[in-house]
């Protein structure tokens, strides 16, 4: 070919694509406005122009991203007014411009081939549109080809449809697996409403993620046809990880210069294998998990995942006295049997458990297979534990996949379904929990980057293991009802003695390395005992709405321990625990940062040891489920002492036949508790605290002057040494603020058996107990009624409200709600500080309304009233005449608050647990006015039986009289009785 033949073809071809560009500018221009609904009003969204923040709403219709609630405008948004940098605002567009009308013509032939292809198969439009999200949240139309037939039903989305891939053509099928079907967006980045790099652009019904995405400013910019998130992971990430991959890209952009263009280059470069048969795209990018790791959704999982319900927005009420039936489904797991192993030591009355296996036996039938409807139906609870365990998901074959799905998905859903028909048939209600996982949500955020799930982490499982157990988790509750109820648990790591998986090889190297990396990490995981005892409550428990109505059929819980873990700070415990000596040093954290940065197995192992993933705190937290009964410290020791052979050594006691038991405690209050204890079985021997309870006494105990220290030592002494051969079983003391450290000891060395407990009398704010923590560690078990001093101290003590005394009530109690009662309020207590003051503010308020009261103020000496005369404001109109120097019997208590409609109590200042007059009126089943805002946290708490008052102002509402008193679950008045404190307390 010649020179002038060769120009002549150049500049036609010039002038042929110059006309054209100049024509598809003149169209796109024409476009613009109806493609962004301008000339639509109706279809415009209010949120455009505005920042917004997601608001959970169950009234709402679920989303695009599975949650129900809406958008809520919080502002106004800089989006289109901020500063631009030259990249962003010339160069950007006219690289769009250039990609866009390249792709138009070279893409031509192909996209025409495929507009055919679509038309002789199925005969209708070529394209359909969607309504997206793009820059500042201006909706505007974006383009795909047609890939499902024309008979599809309108206005359903594929989710909903029943076996949508009927609905998809056989070049649908094609260009969907190819991404050919997004060869249309050319035209939208030609028009403007799109970039070719940039965040996906979001459904306009992707509340969740477009929330997220406001939080970095990822709606700031043009969404693209490629992005940062999608060559790092697509849609197979959460909605908080791709946002968080979408902020990295904004970032960036908005930088400008070279930083701007290297990450376009980055994104555009790695986003050439798109088009090569990637399977990992799910339309809308929700987050669900799709690709070469994902098997096929299996024979009764929905596609869609059904609405999710969090436990932790539910109210529970524990039945201790409940008894349930329960089916383990898995033999040989390290979970079920360490849960029957536990509820049997610690909730022995509770349960009674069968366990079966699903493994064929030689006629072929498994054990569970064997059973029969109505054997199944007779089961309140079937606990579901087969499975296959979280392996080496890295190299398997498909015949192995398979067989995960099989078991995990296809086994879990089959039992669930058999159990809901066993149910139905027989007309009873059950309850099928499922051992789900926090790796559906995917795997650890990589080292240095933060990963917390909270109530909008879509599930986004990373390998096939995590999808089998995703698709059960959704299978399971797609079938909750009133009839089977169910509950997912997706519990993070889970550790134990005898646990498997990645603790003991953490276990082995803190028992061998001489250094560990000193890095910030932060991880949820589960101790065994707390699993167990979360597991044990749940199953007891009755759950509602704060409202009261009934909750949803199916709940989601995160089971995780009190703190989160660094895996430095549970490396040294274990070497502590273990005898081994290991120094955790930062030096060793730059080659941390190394690894993690070196492809393949050696960044995954990073990953999985000091990679951050852990759950939202709320997420565990169930109001009344008091789980978390064992800190880290402490869970490690039962897990790596070798004296220890069980991970949860407590037992609950049912009796104490046979028992000796040595009581310590201030007068007054053993009679009743003796008489208990004796009626239990057990011999008990009792001791006076200190050696009298004269004015004296009292006062130089509690100002541990050295010289009467001494006098306390010799007492005890005395009387222990006439006891030295009783071998004791328990040695209970009550109080303990008396009870010098030697005289500790040497109980120790006389009775080497017995458990040694404190029941803490006084909160710690009191000057009384100043220096009691020091005397801990001398005692087996440390328990205080106290729930603030519980929360700061965990680990150390436990918390134990205190009790009534079942032998004192009369006989003849008085039904609440009688006309016949003496008093309308009543006060019987010590007169200390403000209460005075308080409970005679209340009472005058009652009496102008014509209510009859009683009180009666108790103090220990004359000159402990002077001294509050002089010192207390409090007692400015307090006179000798309004105060006793002689504690009324407790028979005379019990009573006079029997004869009462009422009783008041105002606790003791800076004090946080409950009072025995708290306690009491469950025993009475009276009203109960306080002072003490914590009462609203307990069980038994109910606003129409319980008033609570300002201290400061207590004005008393008296409309709250006329209520009625309410009647509670039997078992909670069992619960706070004498009987079931001293079991509790000697277990």
């Amino acid at each position: 070919m010649d020179k002038d033949k060769a120009k002549k073809i150049i500049r036609g071809t010039a002038i042929a694509l110059g006309a054209t560009y100049v024509l598809l500018d003149v169209i796109a221009k024409k476009e613009k406005a109806d493609s962004t609904y301008k000339n639509d009003p109706d279809q415009q969204n209010p949120m455009q122009g505005k920042s917004v923040q997601f608001v959970t709403d169950e009234n709402d219709k679920e989303n695009a991203d599975g949650k129900s609630g809406h958008l809520k405008a919080t502002g106004e948004s800089n989006a289109l007014t901020r500063h631009k940098s030259a990249y962003e605002k010339y160069g950007k567009r006219a690289i769009d411009k250039a990609l866009s009308f390249g792709g138009l013509v070279v893409l031509a032939p192909v996209m025409g081939t495929i507009a055919l292809a679509i038309k002789i198969e199925d005969p209708g439009p070529v394209l359909f549109t969607q309504k997206r999200v793009g820059q500042d949240k201006q909706y505007f139309k974006l383009h795909k080809f047609r890939s499902m037939k024309m008979s599809t039903p309108h206005d359903v989305p594929t989710h909903m449809l029943e076996n949508p891939e009927q609905y998809i053509t056989k070049v649908g099928g094609f260009i969907r697996k190819h991404s050919l079907d997004e060869l249309p967006q050319i035209w939208d980045i030609f028009v403007g409403n799109m970039s070719v790099i940039g965040p996906r652009p979001a459904l306009w019904n992707q509340d969740v993620l477009v929330a997220e995405r406001d939080k970095v400013g990822a709606n700031d910019v043009k969404p693209g046809l490629t992005g940062w998130a999608q060559i790092n992971g697509r849609d197979e990430l959460s909605i908080a990880d791709k946002s968080m991959l979408d902020g990295v890209y904004t970032k960036s952009l908005k930088a400008g210069g070279t930083e701007a263009l290297k990450m376009d280059s980055k994104c555009f470069a790695g986003s050439i294998h798109v088009f090569n048969g990637d399977d990992s795209v799910v339309e809308g990018g929700t987050g669900a998990m799709a690709g070469s790791t994902k098997g096929k959704l299996r024979e009764g999982v929905p596609e869609q995942d059904p609405e999710e319900h969090f436990a932790c927005d539910y109210k529970f009420t524990v039945n201790h006295n409940a008894h349930k039936n329960i089916l383990i489904v898995g033999s040989g797991s390290y979970i079920g049997e360490s849960f029957v192993k536990y509820a049997t030591e610690h909730y022995c009355d509770n349960f009674t458990f069968t366990t079966v296996d699903t493994l064929p036996g030689e006629n072929g039938k498994s054990e569970l297979d064997s059973l029969t409807l109505d054997q199944l139906a007779n089961f309140d609870i079937v606990y579901h534990l087969a499975g296959i365990a979280h392996a080496d998901v890295g190299h398997v074959d498909d015949a192995t996949k398979e067989k995960y799905y099989k078991v995990n998905t296809d086994l879990a859903v089959d039992t669930a379904r058999r159990y809901k028909a066993a149910l139905e048939e027989s007309g009873k209600t059950g309850l099928f929990v499922f051992m789900s996982s926090m790796i559906v949500y995917g795997d650890s955020a990589p080292y240095g980057q933060e990963k917390i799930i909270d109530r909008h982490t879509v599930p986004s499982p990373a390998n096939f293991y995590g999808d089998s157990k995703w698709q059960a988790d959704k299978g399971i509750r797609s079938i909750a009802d009133s009839t089977m109820k169910v509950a997912i648990i997706r519990p993070p790591m889970i550790y134990g003695k005898g646990s498997k998986g990645n603790y003991p090889t953490l276990a082995k190297l803190a028992d061998k390395l001489p250094v560990f990396p000193d890095v910030e990490n932060k991880r949820s995981m589960l101790y065994i005992g707390n699993l167990c005892e979360f597991l044990s409550q749940m199953c007891l428990s009755n759950v509602c709405r704060e409202d009261g109505l009934e909750a949803p059929q199916s709940l989601i819980f995160m089971p995780q321990n009190g703190e989160f873990t660094r895996t430095a700070d549970m490396v040294k415990k274990i070497a502590e625990v273990t005898g081994h000596h290991i120094l955790i040093q930062k030096v060793l954290n730059p080659v941390v940062v190394l690894a993690g940065h070196v492809p393949g197995k050696v960044s995954g192992l990073v990953d999985k040891a000091f990679g951050n993933n852990s759950y939202d705190e709320g997420l565990s937290k169930y109001e009344k489920l008091d789980y978390q009964k064992y800190n880290l410290e402490m869970s490690i020791e039962l897990t790596e002492s070798p004296s220890l052979t069980s991970s949860f050594p407590d037992n609950k006691l049912t009796s104490l036949e046979g028992k000796k038991v040595l009581l310590i405690a201030l007068p007054g209050y053993p009679d009743g508790m003796i008489k208990e204890i004796q009626e239990l079985g057990a011999e008990v021997d009792y001791i006076h605290d200190k050696p009298n309870e004269g004015f004296v006494s009292k006062t130089l105990g509690r100002l541990h002057m050295g010289f009467y220290e001494k006098v306390i030592n010799d007492y005890y002494k005395t009387v222990l040494e006439a006891l030295k051969n009783r071998d004791y079983d328990y040695i209970l003391s009550i109080r303990g603020e008396y009870t010098p450290a030697e005289s500790l000891n040497l109980m120790r060395s006389y009775f080497p058996h017995a458990k040694m407990i404190l029941y803490m009398w006084d909160g710690l704010h009191k000057q009384n107990t100043v220096g009691i923590e020091e005397k801990w560690p001398l005692y087996d078990k440390v328990y205080t009624f106290d729930r603030i001093d519980y929360e700061a101290n965990k680990g150390k003590i436990e918390f134990l409200p205190l009790y009534y005394y079942d032998a004192y009530l009369p006989n003849d109690i008085k039904d609440a709600n009688s006309s016949d009662l003496k008093y309308d309020l009543s006060f019987i207590g010590t007169g200390h500080d403000d209460r005075i003051r308080i409970v005679k503010e209340v009472m005058s308020q009652c009496e102008e309304q014509g209510l009859r009261t009683f009180h009666y103020f108790f103090m220990p000496h004359k000159l402990v009233f002077l001294k509050n005369r002089l010192s207390n404001p409090n007692f400015k109109n307090v006179e000798e005449s309004d105060v006793h120097y002689e504690m009324l019997p407790f028979e005379t208590l019990y009573q006079t608050y029997a004869d009462s409609r009422c009783v008041m109590d105002v606790e003791n200042r800076g004090q946080h647990g409950l009072t025995m007059r708290s306690i009491e009126i469950l025993g009475l089943r009276r009203k109960f006015i306080t002072t003490n805002k914590d009462i609203v946290n307990y069980d038994f708490y109910n606003p129409n039986n319980i008033l609570v008052i300002d201290r400061e102002n207590p004005v008393v509402d008296m409309d709250w009289f006329k209520k009625p008193y309410e009647e509670l679950d039997e078992n909670l008045y069992g619960k706070y009785s004498l009987r079931n404190w001293i079991l509790e307390v000697l277990k």
